[in-house]
């Protein structure tokens, strides 16, 4: 067990423990290319998936972003040996101009050089997090770091995956459901 890293831990010997809402100082540790995906209209939403036709769904090119907070590390035990790992998590994001977009409102919350989304990874940002209806922690908001603030590094390395990867995309490290959102997305 000591040639693994920390994300290679099986997820489902371990327990993350719930994050309280609240800010956070974070990393921004995995930008996804999805390509374009294909969701249900908000009309549609309670509608099951056989009685739904073309006109229930919309279809955009989405990214996704995961946020390493380095401060909400917790421990895990596999077989004995205990591993330390980092709290992530994600939210998707709509590619739009639209000033009005959450991506756009979220890039010029951070980005104050001028650099491209795929560039975005690695930087350092606050995410205030709040609960879904289901108890979990979800990204409400991201922006820059207070001025002066230092954000511990991740544990694992940060990077992209874009459509280069795509036809290779059982052989990254990613979790399953962004993988089967890849392989899925409509073409």
């Amino acid at each position: 067990m000591l040639n693994v890293t920390p994300n290679e831990i099986p997820a489902e010997k371990s327990t993350t423990p719930v994050i309280e809402s609240g800010t956070y100082h974070a990393i921004i540790s995995l930008i996804v290319d999805l390509g374009m995906q294909k969701e249900k209209i908000f009309e549609s939403k309670d509608k099951p998936d056989e009685a739904c036709t073309e006109e229930d769904y919309k279809i955009g090119h989405q990214l996704w972003f995961s946020f390493t907070l380095p401060t909400e590390r917790y421990e895990v035990e596999v077989d004995g040996e205990v591993f330390e790992r980092d709290q992530v998590l994600g939210k998707q994001y709509k590619m739009s101009k639209s000033d009005k977009s959450n991506l756009i409102i979220m890039y010029k919350a951070v980005v104050k050089d001028g650099r491209n989304f795929g560039q975005m990874v690695g930087m350092p940002v606050t995410v205030t997090t709040g609960m879904t209806s289901g108890g979990n922690p979800k990204v409400m908001s991201v922006s820059s770091p207070m001025k002066g603030a230092v954000v511990a590094a991740p544990l694992v390395e940060p990077f992209i995956v874009d459509e280069g990867e795509w036809d290779n995309v059982d052989e990254l490290k990613l979790p399953d459901f962004l993988k089967d959102m890849i392989k899925n997305r409509v073409q």
